[in-house]
Order: C-alpha cells, then sequence, then structure tokens
C-alpha cells in the first residue's frame, strides 16, 4: 500500500441543492482511495478519475483541518432559527474512517474544527474507528446535530471478509451502532449494495433489518448493487469469480444493457425492492433520515426540498405516479 499527501487550495464542496441521499449542502473528503477494498466499490469506475490502484494508493488531504477553519466561519446560509446547511463528511470514493486514519488520525483533525464551528454533519462509513470520536461526535450532536450512516450490506462474516477485506467486522459495525445510538445520535443504516445471489434473498435483509432495530437505528436506506460499464463491473466479476463462480453468468445477465449509471435490468430493480418492501414495514424503520429529526438540523427551507424528494423515491418505489409531486418539487428545487 502507498499513502501520498495532497494539498487542495479549498476545503468545502458546495452542491447546488442538497441531495436526498446525504441530505447535506457541503461535502468534504479527508482521503482519496479507499483501503477497504470492497470488491463492488463503484469508487472504481473511470467516473471517478481516481489515479492508481483504488485499494491501495490512498491520498490524505493533510490541510484539511486548516481549510475548513478558514472555510466555515464564512458560511452565511441560516434560517429563521439560525440553522445552516448539513456537511456530509467522506464520499463514494473514501471513507473517512479508513484502516490509516487508526494512525493519521485526519478525521478526527477535522472532527475537531467541526465541533469548534458548530457544523452539522452526517458521516457515512464501514467502520468500527468511529468510534474512537465518540465524544467528539456527541458534543457537535449537542451543538448542531450528527448523524451517523454505517454501510452494512452483508449478513454474513465469510463472505464479508472476502468481498470488503478492509472493513471492520459485521458485528463490529453494528456494536457501534448502538453505542452511538445510546448517545442519542440519530444513527442509520446504509443497507447497499445489496448483491445479486448474495445478499438480496429475504433472510439476509431480514437479518440487516433486524440487527438495526435491535443496535437502536432509527432508518435503513436499503438498495441494489450498481456496476458501472469499465473497471469496476470487471474488477466486481473477477471478485465474483473468485467467491460464487456460478453467480457470475447470472450476474452479467442481469447488467447486460450496461447502462452509464450502472443499474441492471428495471425486472431485478423492482424484485429487489418487492422483496425489501415487506421487511421494512415490518421493521417500522423508515427509508430515509425521519423528518422530525431532519428539520431540527438543517434549515427549515432544506426541509421542505428533502421532503418533497423522499416523497418522489418512496412513492416511485410503490408503483405510484409521482408527476404531479416531481412537478411541484421541481418548482420548488426553482425557488430555492
Amino acid at each position: 500500500m502507498s499513502l501520498s499527501v495532497a494539498h487542495p487550495k479549498t476545503g468545502l464542496r458546495r452542491g447546488l441543492l442538497p441531495d436526498v441521499f446525504t441530505n447535506a449542502l457541503y461535502a468534504c473528503s479527508p482521503y482519496r482511495g479507499c483501503n477497504h477494498a470492497c470488491a463492488y466499490c463503484d469508487g472504481r469506475a473511470e467516473k471517478y478519475y481516481v489515479e492508481g490502484d483504488f485499494a491501495r494508493d490512498l491520498v490524505q488531504r493533510e490541510n484539511l483541518p486548516e481549510l475548513l477553519a478558514e472555510e466555515l466561519p464564512r458560511l452565511r446560509e441560516r434560517d429563521s432559527q439560525g440553522r445552516r446547511p448539513l456537511l456530509s463528511l467522506g464520499s463514494g470514493v473514501t471513507d473517512a474512517y479508513q484502516p490509516w486514519e487508526s494512525r493519521l488520525s485526519l478525521t478526527r483533525r477535522v472532527a475537531e474544527i467541526l465541533v469548534a464551528h458548530a457544523q452539522p454533519t452526517l458521516l457515512i462509513t464501514k467502520s468500527a474507528l468511529v468510534a474512537r470520536d465518540i465524544e467528539l461526535w456527541s458534543e457537535l450532536h449537542e451543538k448542531a446535530g450528527f448523524v451517523l450512516l454505517m454501510s452494512l450490506a452483508l449478513g454474513d462474516e465469510h463472505l464479508r471478509r472476502r468481498l470488503e477485506p478492509g472493513a471492520s467486522p459485521l458485528a463490529a459495525r453494528v456494536e457501534t451502532r448502538r453505542r452511538l445510538a445510546e448517545r442519542g445520535i440519530p444513527v442509520g443504516v446504509l443497507a447497499m449494495p445489496l448483491l445479486p445471489g448474495l445478499s438480496q434473498d429475504p433472510d439476509t435483509i431480514g437479518t440487516i433489518f433486524g440487527q438495526a432495530v435491535q443496535a437502536g437505528a432509527c432508518f435503513v436506506m436499503p438498495g441494489g448493487l450498481t456496476l458501472r460499464p469499465g473497471r469496476q463491473k470487471e474488477h466486481y466479476l473477477r471478485a465474483l469469480a473468485r467467491v460464487a463462480p456460478g453467480l457470475v453468468g447470472p450476474t452479467s445477465e442481469l447488467y447486460v444493457e450496461e447502462r452509464p449509471s450502472g443499474a441492471p435490468i428495471r425486472a431485478a430493480q423492482q424484485a429487489l425492492m418487492e422483496t425489501v418492501r415487506p421487511i421494512q414495514q415490518a421493521s417500522g424503520l423508515p427509508w430515509f433520515l425521519p423528518h422530525h429529526v431532519l428539520r431540527k438540523i438543517v434549515p427549515e427551507y432544506e426541509a421542505l426540498h428533502l421532503l418533497f424528494g423522499q416523497m418522489a423515491e418512496l412513492y416511485g418505489a410503490r408503483g405510484i405516479t409521482t408527476a404531479p409531486l416531481r412537478q411541484a418539487s421541481s418548482r420548488y428545487a426553482d425557488w430555492l
């Protein structure tokens, strides 16, 4: 493994509007590349332009804490209650708590800056190392709001070791969710990507939801595997050939359309949602961060935009026509 250092000129990335996935308007990433080495990660796709070996050649943005200390005080967006837009820590091409963090503590330094400036934050990770900084995240939650979104896409530890070799064991992630939830921190489960033939069966999905309930999670976001044509798809199919060679053919057929988004054929998407829906309903856990939590940590004008987006996603997944809703949402987004 190699580690290089980068000194970017800016720390924050700003979107046009907050997205329904993270609820965040701003984002930053302490690292680029990821030593978790998950076989399915779409961070390997050409779209993201990660140089070198995605799982071995890591880049640390060493000056990120200093950049945030300069940039956060300049943010002027506030609602009538003084709430500022949410920040997403991490990205699809890295994990803020990957193995190198245990030695570098770069994310911990970032957390200290976020606490100092009371910046509401959502963190996505599949590492139990986040619990090392539980005091900082608890303090941030008390000051401004903090949400943990823990990734968990498999129900079998043997598969985890082969497909997510650098990530934390599944049991450790469940325990980490429980510890943060006990502090009153909103914790969600990112149940994606559920893998065809490996973790899309009712038993595995039921286990993931059951563990979420037991650990005090307040929502679960399920989703299927995307395989973008090129490096990501080729890498996953090679890994699948080592783990379950009999699934290579059937999986390839699901992605035969070679969509740029990496989505499988529509029938496969519908079948997965039909499997997930009754399990999710039985669990009592919503698909997205509950609105009663969201409206406390993002500006009121953004909370409405995100609620429109959540409704469109949920109704669409149930086969309900969403054209009028999406038109209203689009008009509001234009105004916002």
